[in-house]
């Protein structure tokens, strides 16, 4: 039996906001899609971690633009996520690992979420 992650992802706009919550198999492909307009992504680790990751263009990789970056150090967040931001919103895992459990959202949606209770 494999193991499993639960991600949270927002989508927050002037009217509604939605939440959903996925569980995703270690090691598989997972997708996230807040919609159009969103080129910047936080996430909020299980253990209390602010990190983010930002589209930054056709074919440029390193840190922030596929790895996530920890807010607070300003440097790649151990453990590495290989990641992909599209210019569309979409965020894309590669392979997801079992340290990428947590809650995603854009600082782009407006109102911007705060947090969760």
């Amino acid at each position: 039996m494999g193991s499993y992650v639960v991600l949270v992802s927002l989508m927050v706009s002037f009217t509604f906001a939605e939440v959903g919550i996925m569980r995703a198999k270690v090691g598989s492909r997972v997708v996230l899609s807040l919609g159009e307009n969103v080129t910047k992504w936080m996430r909020v680790k299980d253990d209390g971690t602010k990190e983010t990751v930002r589209y930054c263009g056709r074919r440029k990789t390193g840190p922030g633009c596929d790895q996530f970056i920890n807010v607070k150090r300003k440097a790649t967040a151990v453990p590495k996520s290989k990641v992909q931001v599209f210019p569309n919103g979409t965020l894309v895992f590669k392979k997801i690992r079992g340290s990428d459990g947590g809650t995603y959202y854009s600082p782009q949606s407006k109102p911007k979420v705060r947090g969760l209770s």
